[in-house]
């Protein structure tokens, strides 16, 4: 079963779009269900319920990742294992049915009003399956795997374009779809969510068949399986043995012995002691004019290497070879991956710390968004996926890699500082107009440390990368939903922001470090000659 289409786009764009859907409506019924908790949808609404409900929705949230994560961790190597097995399709089919049944889940809480534990199944499900993580490895890998050296930061940027144009979509849509449900008018009765759910199963639903179906995947080698007589401990099997008439035949060899040559005749027998091909006589001595010339060797030892001067083109012993950017993790450092790693991992770290809680923060006052404007938030925020890609398409040729990822930094820990202070809707859009290249290092990194790493590594390498990611994202979230309250009681609801701000600055760090290290060791010495 095998398909036409090397287009990683399509399937990227279904199922971002379906997850937009997805999260507007979780967050928006969590948060009102909390809110209904806490006495906030009642007439006397005042600040104290918000924030209550900003804190239980936040737990929450805060355990539904948990939940995620440790699942995924535990699916990773059955999830590995299977794609070694039947390739890079298993790995990439596993996480979108797990999404389709944690989406199953929520259209069952808004439908039969069951309570909002329910939905910690569907994460269970969800992370079992792989995850976010395992759907992005396997897109990250069959990316790496379709597109050659020099245009990988190009194709992998490419497909988060492409996430962040479906992202855009989403979010402007996600407001309205939401409103089309039986409930209230505003988008406060859960009704309101079912067909947004619905159709973010649908959307997910095709995507499954267009990778099932349509998708072309690079050419699989299943392992050899190991033969028995590798295995001591099971010796190889004989055939049965066959039936013998004679008992005393079992005991005789199969094959006997073919007879030993029949000597030849000699007519003289002492010439069969004498060797058939006599040695041949001793050169004879070449005759030397000066007797200690004999004792001097035949070939003289050359003279010694004189000084090479200006304009001698000879070689010398030691040569210096720059290393060869295709060189793999037998030569590359191990310590090359490490910071890229650690890299990714401190600036998602800041990152995803200020999203989670950006999320919720415009929910309450002094913002107080309904459906249509969280989707117009989300849209802004997909939207940097877009400029990112612009900046990576127009910057590339005049910036490496590590200058691209300074921009990207400056970019988001600028804006995430503005966000700190926006009290007012145009200082949000503000903010994330700063933050518009903010998308790029993410990409950028990813496709760096592809360049390191063997193409029989990516999948497993990329796996366990997202893999720390996201634990790295649950730390954070669980670091935040503690700093979350106690900013909101002691009214600076920014302290966060310029948190995320500091987090993420320090991701140059790595980032500079490895510059200047390749910057001083460019060459390794190899022996020998031309």
């Amino acid at each position: 079963m095998g398909g036409c289409v090397s287009l990683l786009e399509p399937l990227v764009a279904l199922h971002t779009v379906g997850t937009s859907f997805f999260q507007l409506a979780q967050t928006l019924l969590v948060y009102n269900r909390t809110l209904e908790l806490s006495g906030g949808l009642s007439d006397n609404d005042t600040d104290a319920a918000h924030d209550q409900a900003q804190t239980l929705s936040m737990r929450f949230f805060l355990l539904q990742n948990i939940i995620i994560t440790v699942c995924a961790l535990l699916s990773m190597v059955p999830t590995t294992r299977l794609a070694v097995l039947y390739g890079e399709r298993a790995r990439l089919l596993c996480p979108l049915l797990g999404s389709l049944l944690g989406m199953g889940a929520l259209l069952a809480v808004l439908l039969l009003r069951l309570p909002l534990e329910v939905l910690y199944a569907g994460a269970a499900l969800h992370g079992l399956s792989g995850g976010s993580p395992g759907f992005w490895s396997a897109v990250v890998a069959l990316a790496s795997l379709q597109s050659d050296r020099g245009r990988r930061t190009l194709k992998i940027n490419t497909v988060d374009f492409c996430a962040g144009a479906a992202g855009v979509l989403g979010g402007l849509l996600s407001g309205y779809v939401y409103r089309l449900g039986v409930g209230g008018q505003a988008g406060q009765g859960e009704q309101s969510g079912v067909v947004l759910v619905a159709t973010a199963m649908a959307l997910v639903a095709t995507s499954i068949l267009y990778s099932t179906f349509l998708l072309s995947y690079p050419q699989h080698h299943p392992p050899p399986l190991r033969k028995q007589t590798d295995n001591p401990h099971h010796p190889p099997s004989s055939s049965p043995p066959q039936k013998v008439d004679n008992p005393r035949q079992a005991l005789l060899p199969k094959h006997p012995p073919s007879p030993p040559p029949s000597p030849q005749k000699v007519d003289n027998p002492r010439q069969a002691l004498l060797p058939k091909h006599p040695p041949s006589p001793p050169p004879p001595p070449q005759k030397v004019d000066n007797p200690r010339q004999a004792l001097l060797p035949k070939h003289p030892p050359s003279p010694p290497p004189q000084h090479a001067d200006n304009n001698s083109h000879q070689p010398p012993l030691l040569l210096l070879h720059r290393q060869s950017p295709g060189r793999h993790p037998s030569s590359s450092p191990r310590a090359a991956v490490v910071l890229v790693a650690l890299a990714l991992v401190l600036y998602a770290v800041g990152m995803h710390g200020a999203e989670s809680t950006l999320t919720l923060y415009v929910l309450k006052p002094p913002l107080s968004w309904d459906s249509v404007w969280a989707g117009y938030g989300s849209a802004a925020t997909h939207a940097m996926y877009l400029s990112s890609f612009l900046g990576v398409l127009l910057l590339s040729p005049l910036l490496d890699d590590t200058a691209l990822v300074l921009l990207g930094v400056v970019s988001n820990c600028t804006g995430m500082a503005i966000m700190a202070f926006a009290t007012r809707s145009w200082l949000y859009f503000m903010a994330r107009a700063v933050m518009m290249f903010s998308c790029v290092p993410m990409p950028t990194l990813k496709a760096q440390l592809s360049k390191i790493l063997d193409a029989q590594q990516y999948g497993c390498v990329f796996g366990w990368l997202q893999l720390a990611l996201s634990v790295s994202n649950v730390m954070s979230t669980a670091v935040f939903t503690l700093l979350y309250p106690l900013s909101l009681a002691g009214g600076n609801t920014g302290l966060c922001f310029l948190l995320s701000s500091a987090v993420s600055y320090s991701s140059v760090i790595p980032v500079l470090y490895l510059n200047s290290r390749s910057i001083r060791h460019p060459y390794v010495p190899l022996w020998g000659d031309e």
